[in-house]
């Protein structure tokens, strides 16, 4: 078994749904492969491990869709997963159901569709916890493009010239260790900045926050 990717020890995955065989062999070979710990469980109520500690986000859930209908996948989550302390993504999804948008203002992380290679699921599991959405940057410029002109305007007059500064390096590939150099700043203070570009501009990761910037900072 390979040693967890840093800064991911404390984390859980679990495999949610009725294929129990399938999910079982998932959860062997992503916990091998990650290093990170996972469990197959057959309903969300299985998961409430997640919730201890008071780590945000400590966990994700993999919600199986094969043989169930999208919709009725999301209305499960709303019912059942509303406010719980983790994240969660779609797999086995079909694209042809176009449930994407639905599903991410329901707080969906991301989606692993049928047919996919297992080598995707494992490197969208490390990037969901590395504070991306597993969505492709077509679908995640609709949904940011949802908010509308106005709000985004709004949003930009709230931001520092400091805080639109950082967020441009940032969109231009700069590192945090990067733009403090530049700003003469230590990288904490830089990833502090981020928190709080991030909730001014109600995005929850720099993939969002880029896409933000290209439209309203035309950076």
């Amino acid at each position: 078994m390979n040693e967890p990717v840093s800064g991911l020890k404390s984390r859980k995955v679990f495999v949610v749904g009725a294929n129990v065989l399938q999910n079982e062999l998932i959860t062997t070979a992503l916990w091998q492969e990650t290093g990170i710990p996972c469990f197959a469980v057959d309903d969300l109520t299985g998961a409430e491990h997640f919730h201890e500690g008071d780590e945000k986000s400590a966990g994700l859930a993999l919600h199986d869709c094969l043989g169930r209908d999208g919709k009725v996948c999301l209305a499960d989550l709303e019912k059942n997963w509303a406010g719980k302390n983790c994240m969660v993504a779609l797999f086995n999804l079909d694209r042809s159901e176009e449930i994407e948008k639905q599903a991410l203002s329901c707080g969906v992380r991301g989606f692993f569709y049928r047919g996919e290679p297992f080598s995707l699921l494992v490197k969208g599991v490390v990037g969901i916890f590395a504070g991306e959405y597993w969505i492709s940057r077509h679908l995640l410029s609709q949904w940011v493009d949802q908010k509308g002109p106005p709000a985004g305007r709004m949003q930009q007059r709230v931001l520092s010239e400091p805080e639109k500064k950082i967020l441009s390096l940032m969109a231009g590939g700069a590192s945090n260790k990067e733009i403090g150099a530049t700003l003469c700043m230590s990288p904490h203070t830089v990833k502090k900045h981020l928190q709080k570009i991030f909730r001014k501009i109600d995005t929850h990761n720099k993939t969002a926050a880029v896409l933000w910037a290209g439209r309203y900072l035309h950076v």
